[in-house]
């Protein structure tokens, strides 16, 4: 399997999320005001556009460029 900067790119993301997630969830005190930020956040009105907008936006950024390559070859 060949390893792409695509795949470079996503791996580290993933495990640089996954780092931050668990040492900011280890604290009480930083569940606390995670939890109450994000409960702040998802009372606005325009959360649910801007939930699906990030969803379709990171969807795309990762697609894409695998769809792309698929076309490219299928043209040739």
């Amino acid at each position: 399997m060949k390893l792409t900067w695509f795949k470079c790119i996503f791996w580290s993301g993933w495990i640089i999320f996954i780092f931050v997630l668990t040492s900011s969830l280890s604290d009480p005190l930083k569940q606390e005001r995670i939890t109450k930020f994000l409960s702040e956040i998802a009372q606005k009105p325009y959360f649910i556009l801007l939930f699906f907008g990030i969803l379709l936006a990171l969807m795309l950024l990762f697609y894409l460029p695998v769809w792309w390559r698929g076309v490219r070859q299928e043209q040739l």
